[in-house]
């Protein structure tokens, strides 16, 4: 049996980190909290938005190429989706 390919995070490419954690998802971590552990661990976060918003843009990187598919790429106006509007009406 081969040995399981440690995940290190001072791998250089998504392609390795990937292949580590695809390797066997039974050993995968998952751990489990609770909506109230996750507000206060929020609030010893010193980063700053912009360094949170680069945090998730880098996971999404990660987590599409993971999956095996590329990014999509269009313009705005042909982005998959639709606005549906709550009207709340008056009364007269």
């Amino acid at each position: 049996m081969a040995p399981i390919p440690v995940l290190n995070l001072a791998m250089s490419s998504f392609e390795e980190r990937a292949k580590a954690r695809r390797h066997d998802p039974k050993q995968w971590q998952i751990r489990k909290s609770s909506v109230h552990d996750q507000l206060d661990s929020d609030q010893e976060d010193t980063r700053t938005a912009t360094e949170r918003v680069y945090a998730i843009w880098r996971l999404t990187q990660e987590l599409w190429h993971i999956s095996g598919r590329h990014i999509p790429t269009y313009a705005r106006h042909n982005m998959p989706g639709r606005l549906i509007r709550n009207y709340i009406r008056k009364s007269d």
